[in-house]
This record gives C-alpha cells, structure tokens and sequence, in this order.
C-alpha cells in the first residue's frame, strides 16, 4: 500500500531536465546560454570527481551528497557498487514543503 501511495505522489511531478536548468539559470542571471552550459557542466563534473575521490560534497543552500558503498547478493555472491546520497539543505526542504502544501489544497 505505501509503495503504491509513493508511486502516485511521484507522478505528479514533472521533468525539469538539463536543457531547462541551463534555460532557467541563464534568463534568471542574464547570461549566455553557452556560458551557463559551460558552468554547470564544469560544476556536475567537479562534483562528479569529488564523488569519485571518496569525497561528501555540500553545497551551501542545496545539499550534501555523499557516495556510498552497498552489498547485495546475486546469485550467492556478495556484491558491491557504489550509489550516492543526497541530503537537501534545510532551505531546499522548505521549498518543497511549502509548494506541497500548496499542491495539497489545490488538489481537494
């Protein structure tokens, strides 16, 4: 029942892919599209590294994300890989409450 519950809050929301964040940054500060582009993917990359070091990276405002090593058994052997976690910022987390209950009350 609660997976299901899940489920359907996901479908809700819609996709905001690469090509709209690289759109929203550059209307909202004024730059050049092909800058902001450049940044951003500067930015994913260092992350990307950092992350690959061993290395938690928090970034002020948006969250921490931290890799992390889990076991799973297949076919009787152990088996190790790597995910990552992502905490938000306390900011981040009241955005989304606030826009939720937004949603909530106009759902009904």
């Amino acid at each position: 029942m609660f997976f299901r519950e899940v489920m359907s809050v996901r479908k809700e929301f819609e996709t905001f892919g690469t090509r709209d964040v690289y759109r929203a940054v550059a209307e909202r500060e004024n730059f050049r599209k092909d800058h902001t582009r450049l940044a951003l993917d500067t930015f994913a990359a260092v992350v990307a590294e950092a992350l690959a070091a061993g290395k938690a990276v928090r970034y002020s405002g948006l969250g921490t994300f931290k890799p992390a090593i889990r076991k799973r058994k297949r076919r009787g052997k152990d088996a190790r890989y790597v995910t990552v976690l992502f905490r938000p910022a306390p900011a981040v987390l009241r955005v989304l409450n606030q826009k939720g209950g937004e949603r909530d009350e106009q759902s009904e």
